[in-house]
């Protein structure tokens, strides 16, 4: 049956043997207006960094040179093989360039009220913080101070980086079940 109480759910855990425990999950939600100004003067130079361009704009050419970037790369990456790019805003995605070479891929999507950061990809160090910087101002000037975004993290650095920029960002919670063999 579906259980739809928390403590329902931890002693059917407990009955198959979890062990468990109430933690955050990995999923941060702020506004655009929580970005600290400190950070904002950041996202802005580091904007400045680097050129990029709405996944409008990439043309197939590019977007080929894209996906056998991905391809070659050895880290897992979350949009498969080849980038489905019908699943993404194609105007508030962004491709990092360095010179005449993509280095960096921000796909972001929408769900209901919130804007997701589905993948940041980076060829490039400086590409992540430059790709941040346009997004945020280009997402607050058609969005404004109130749109809400979700940025799934899977790395505890990226999370820190976000609670850095955005003090007042949210987690979830989640129950966690281990079992000891």
């Amino acid at each position: 049956d579906e259980v739809d109480d928390l403590d329902q759910f931890k002693h059917a855990m407990m009955m198959a043997g979890f062990e468990t425990r109430e933690t955050l999950d990995n999923i941060y939600e702020l506004s655009l207006g929580q970005v600290r100004e400190k950070e904002q003067k950041f996202l802005a130079n580091a904007g400045k960094q680097m050129k990029c361009i709405p996944v409008s704009k990439a043309d197939d050419d590019l977007r080929e040179k894209i996906d056998t970037m991905i391809q070659e790369d050895s880290r897992p990456i979350p949009v498969g093989m080849y980038v489905n790019w019908d699943n993404f805003l194609e105007e508030d995605s962004l491709v990092c360039m360095k010179g005449d070479e993509p280095c960096g891929l921000m796909l972001l999507s929408r769900k209901k009220d919130y804007i997701v950061i589905e993948c940041a990809y980076v060829a490039d160090k400086l590409a992540l913080a430059a790709m941040s910087g346009w997004a945020y101002f280009v997402l607050k000037k058609k969005y404004g101070d109130t749109q809400k975004i979700l940025i799934p993290v899977v790395l505890e650095k990226t999370g820190l980086i976000v609670e850095k920029i955005a003090p007042d960002a949210v987690r979830g919670k989640m129950l966690e079940g281990i079992k000891h063999f």
